[in-house]
């Protein structure tokens, strides 16, 4: 396909992530919804047990969360930071979403549809304004899945780097490691294609096997 036939699919791609974005930052910032519940007062009162160095009893959530929070409150105004974070995380996994069906279809108009349910689904905008783990960690395992997708046949960090971000999404979200499941749907697909992932790559993967163990 030319150049000048794909132009509207990628004006199709810059619009539909301009609207995501803007969704986003409307039910963030405009909406006049809440951003707190009951999840949130536990995760924020970890993150200030996280800036006092002091202990804490096993908290009813994991951790990364609450890492997150803590990192947005040395950066800036803390709820701000966090809402603004969760804006762009959001707007990136329907980016990646659309990245990785386009490389398993190759069909641009399929990856554009998938683009746009994915920034108008209902849970993904409704989760950018609460102070909650999902838009993290749902971030962080597109992120994995991308990453390990993207780096097929190249240098072995970017794997490394993809078994290590699903580490972290394992600290958010412990359910995180079903998405062992998509890695594999991925690379058998691969091979499908002959663009195979190499054992190093795939075996990389276990860096994220440490992180389960600091959560039980």
């Amino acid at each position: 396909m030319g150049n000048g036939r794909r132009l509207p699919f990628y004006l199709a791609y810059v619009l539909v992530g301009v609207l995501a974005l803007a969704c986003r930052v409307f039910i963030a910032f405009g909406a006049g919804l809440s951003h707190y519940s009951t999840d949130s007062d536990h995760y924020l009162k970890v993150a200030e047990r996280i800036l006092s160095l002091s202990q804490w009893e096993v908290p009813l959530h994991p951790p990364g969360y609450s890492i997150f929070i803590a990192l947005a409150d040395l950066l800036g105004p803390r709820d701000l930071v966090v809402l603004w974070g969760q804006v762009l995380m959001s707007t990136a996994v329907a980016m990646i979403a659309s990245m990785l069906i386009w490389r398993l279809t190759k069909r641009h108009l399929i990856a554009i549809s998938g683009f746009l349910a994915i920034a108008l689904w209902p849970n993904q905008l409704n989760g950018v304004r609460l102070l909650l783990s999902e838009v993290l960690a749902c971030f962080l395992l597109s992120a994995s899945l991308g990453l390990l997708l993207l780096g097929r046949n190249r240098a072995i960090w970017w794997a490394a780097v993809s078994g290590i971000l699903l580490g972290f999404a394992v600290l958010t979200e412990p359910r995180s490691h079903l998405a062992l499941f998509p890695f594999s749907v991925v690379a058998c697909s691969a091979e499908k294609t002959d663009e195979v992932f190499s054992v190093p790559d795939l075996c990389s993967q276990d860096l994220s096997l440490p992180f389960h163990r600091l959560w039980p």
